[in-house]
């Protein structure tokens, strides 16, 4: 594989990635905070099929992108607490 052909594919790669971690950030936005009681297990059960990512990688994405884009107040903290319970994460998955 040449040079250009490797660089190419890293490019597309970290493209695709992008996308899939905006599917994420979008799709747990439609929930957050507004309807919070509306986000299930299903619905991330569903996340995690459609990004190929484990409940894991999908809170720690939503967190990064609530510690980056958003305040962080006691809604942050429902919202933060609500990924968890609905990826279905212990605490010490999260730490």
């Amino acid at each position: 594989m040449s040079e250009i052909t490797a660089v190419l594919d890293e490019s597309k790669l970290r493209r695709e990635s992008h996308g899939l971690h905006q599917l994420v950030v979008e799709s747990l936005q439609e929930f957050l905070p507004h309807k919070r009681s509306a986000l299930t297990p299903s619905v991330t059960r569903s996340l995690k099929m459609k990004t190929g990512f484990n409940a894991a990688e999908i809170f720690r994405k939503f967190l990064w992108y609530l510690l980056r884009e958003r305040k962080f107040d006691t809604e942050a903290v429902d919202d933060v607490v609500a990924a968890q319970v609905n990826l279905q994460l212990s605490d010490e998955e999260v730490q």
